[in-house]
């Protein structure tokens, strides 16, 4: 039962797909990083649907790609894009580990988080017109594999401020058993990418791993551990390059 609340508790968190509400206080926080891949793999199905739906109605292929750039923001709750803005607004102001800290906890937008936002709606629409609707297919691998390495790098990372959300959910965890999972979870969902995509498939792995090395020196070097926020850019960074790679035919 334990690990059904873990998975109503991902649902919950990082979906806006209903599942019953589950205490937090009851053990069920223990696994609920073993289903964020789940979650996200839910969330890009859902996507996909959604964008198959379009097709079928017979709208054209630019309405398609920017449906698949806006539904994984409706499905998630915009919660990963959030982290996302919230992190480019830090990394602009070059300032200080504290002061970054500070700004990621701001409720407010700056100007560089619109912009940046802006680019990466506008890259990941592109980027899906290019690619086609098997991209977004091979992409449900692709949402389990970036929040795969999300949180193995959330278990490995030191967390850069107690108390947070991000915090919250490592502290309770099972490490061991949870880095175990996430690993096989994160090689099975490769390794369906590049069955499903072949050559494509293994470059979109590929910069997903290397999108993976970056994050953590940057976490590290410039916030001095990881972040709700940073764990949100992380996957947004991570699946707009593995979405570029698919675009090549």
């Amino acid at each position: 039962m334990i690990w059904l609340d873990s998975m109503f508790i991902a649902f919950s968190l990082y979906t806006v797909i209903p599942v019953p509400q589950i205490d937090w206080e009851a053990g069920g926080m223990r696994y609920a990083l073993a289903f964020l891949p789940t979650a996200g793999a839910a969330a890009a199905l859902l996507s996909w649907i959604v964008c198959e739906i379009f097709v079928l109605l017979g709208m054209g292929d630019m309405a398609r790609a920017a449906c698949a750039a806006a539904s994984p923001i409706f499905f998630t709750g915009g919660i990963h894009l959030d982290g996302f803005m919230d992190t480019v607004d830090a990394l602009s102001s070059h300032r200080g580990i504290e002061d970054k800290l500070t700004i990621l906890k701001d409720s407010h937008i700056g100007a560089f988080a619109a912009a940046g936002c802006a680019l990466y709606l506008l890259l990941y629409t592109a980027f899906s017109y290019d690619a086609g609707m098997k991209a977004m297919l091979i992409m449900i691998p692709g949402a389990a594999l970036s929040r795969a390495l999300c949180g193995l790098a959330s278990l490995s990372i030191k967390p850069a401020r107690k108390g947070g959300m991000l915090d919250t959910v490592v502290s309770a965890s099972d490490r061991q058993l949870l880095i175990i999972i996430l690993t096989a979870i994160g090689v099975g969902s490769a390794l369906t990418m590049i069955l499903m995509g072949h050559m494509r498939g293994l470059a979109a792995v590929l910069a997903a791993l290397f999108s993976f090395a970056l994050f953590i020196r940057m976490a590290v070097s410039e916030f001095g551990g990881i972040t709700g926020d940073l764990a949100g850019f992380f996957i947004q960074t991570a699946e707009l390059a593995m979405l570029l790679c698919l675009t090549f035919h």
